[in-house]
């Protein structure tokens, strides 16, 4: 529990981090967000060891299963959040930027409060929830996006810059994806019990 905690607060910030990644940072932020990384890159090796050593006798409703999808679904959180990053250093037309700035800080808003929650109770958000929100969110980024792109000529936005935008929307996605089925596995936890002091 305390892991799975570490490891959303992690991801809550770098997301966050990830808005702007080209900001100056002091050497203090480059530490902090460092650890984080390391928190990101670490943690769901560590949860698979510690759940492989559950003793699910005394956790029916959680079973072996149950867990390594638990813990599969948060590697794969893993590999979106360092998909988002690689896709935000690579150079991206100011025009699209500008024009789409708030639809993606909307989208970011809620996959943000997402982890927030989780990394106080890792059930929190429901996956019927989530999905609403971060759904509409892609949708409406999606119709943006295209609008926007539809109406950029040669000039304002080059083929590589367009290229590097639609993978960061394709980052995006596979994020919005990946946290919707964390959601979809915490709900086959019991979580109350493992939340339980067992001494025997």
């Amino acid at each position: 529990m305390s892991m799975l905690s570490r490891f959303f607060r992690s991801c809550e910030v770098i997301v966050s981090w990830a808005a702007d990644p080209t900001r100056p940072e002091s050497i203090l932020e480059r530490a902090r967000r460092a650890y984080h990384l390391q928190e990101l890159r670490s943690l769901p090796a560590k949860l698979a060891t510690w759940g492989g050593q559950i003793d699910h006798d005394k956790f029916p409703r959680n079973t072996a299963e149950r867990t390594e999808a638990i813990v599969a679904s948060v590697q794969i959180l893993a590999y979106r959040v360092e998909d988002l990053l690689e896709a935000r250093r690579a150079p991206q037309a100011s025009l699209l930027v500008r024009e789409l700035r708030d639809d993606v800080r909307a989208w970011r808003v809620v996959i943000e409060r997402g982890f927030k929650r989780w990394s106080e109770h890792p059930e929190a958000e429901s996956a019927d929830d989530l999905r609403g929100r971060l759904s509409a969110r892609m949708d409406q980024l999606n119709a943006r996006v295209e609008e926007t792109v539809s109406k950029a000529g040669e000039a304002d936005v080059s083929g590589e810059e367009r290229a590097n935008f639609y993978q960061l929307l394709g980052s995006l996605r596979g994020l919005t994806e990946a946290a919707i089925a964390y959601a979809e596995r915490a709900g086959d936890i019991d979580w109350a019990r493992w939340r339980e002091e067992r001494f025997a």
